[in-house]
């Protein structure tokens, strides 16, 4: 009796150490949780100062140019400010990953009207049917209402195929348009859109967006495309109606005041995003803002 006492005793002494070292070993993996979540959370602090310095480097490179350039030479260097500040020295030795885009350069989801997305949606050879049916489909996403455009989709058809529903008000962000119907497919065409708004420069646009501006010809197109590969500035809209044909001709001083409402010949503001990273592993921080020009400064009109 004594011995199965002894036996009893030791089974639960044995229980005890177990559990004891389970709890120190859950203890241990927590703590290490923990501290694997501080230094990934000090890195990634660490990322976004480290980007938000090379956004400020890139500021003052850009400042810097347009303080030494002649007065005449602004408006050329803000077109091409991206291809001058990769090759800066501000830059030159440090971490920062620098992407410029120009703002408007794509068309705005927000803004778009049924006859300018069927004129994109021909140039890069969408079928009719097809066309009728992403157009309305979009038109239906960023509208206010619950009424199917003939074409179109709201609430219903999406609950039916366990998608998300319309957000029935403007888009978010271009990667929002991959929820609608119809345009899941659209990654490699992403760029042609945008939620930006602002004028269109001539020299940054994608040639299928300028395409489906009203006046502007295939020959228009393409004789923006020869100047832009010799690395021409185009300075004025004007200067796109030499050597045109009578039809041609006409068709843009017809559309010629509406032009001047839709495009610019500069860029009005520049979309920056920097990264950095930091850690081990090693995480990222971005940071994104838009850049205006006001005279030799260059001043963040939106961050995020």
């Amino acid at each position: 009796m004594r011995h199965d006492r002894h036996g009893f005793a030791l089974i639960v002494v044995l229980w005890v150490i177990l559990g004891l070292s389970v709890l120190a070993f859950g203890a241990s993996l927590a703590a290490r949780s923990a501290l694997a979540g501080t230094r990934n959370r000090a890195a990634l602090t660490t990322a976004w100062w480290r980007a938000d310095g090379c956004v400020e480097r890139t500021r003052a490179a850009i400042a810097d140019t347009i303080r030494r350039l002649p007065p005449g030479g602004v408006m050329a260097f803000w077109d091409t400010v991206d291809r001058v500040i990769a090759r800066s020295p501000y830059l030159r030795g440090t971490s920062c990953v620098i992407h410029m885009r120009a703002s408007g350069a794509a068309l705005d989801i927000n803004r778009a009207d049924a006859e300018r997305l069927r004129r994109l949606f021909n140039v890069i050879g969408i079928r009719p049917a097809r066309a009728d049916s992403l157009i309305d489909a979009l038109l239906d996403w960023r509208d206010t209402d619950t009424i199917p455009r003939p074409n179109g989709a709201e609430r219903g058809w999406y609950r039916a195929h366990h998608r998300r529903v319309p957000r029935d008000s403007a888009f978010g962000n271009v990667q929002e348009l991959l929820r609608v119907r119809g345009f899941e497919h659209f990654g490699d065409t992403l760029a042609l859109f945008g939620v930006d708004g602002g004028l269109m420069p001539l020299s940054h646009t994608p040639l299928p967006v300028l395409a489906s501006l009203p006046g502007l010809s295939p020959t228009v197109v393409t004789h923006i495309a020869q100047r832009r590969a010799r690395g021409e500035w185009i300075p004025e809209l004007v200067a796109l109606e030499g050597g045109l044909s009578a039809d041609d001709h006409e068709q843009f001083l017809a559309h010629y005041q509406e032009l001047m409402t839709l495009t610019s010949v500069v860029p009005e503001t520049w979309m920056l995003t920097a990264s950095v990273t930091a850690g081990e592993p090693a995480v990222a921080g971005v940071v994104t803002v838009q850049l205006g020009r006001a005279g030799t400064r260059v001043a963040v009109l939106g961050r995020r």
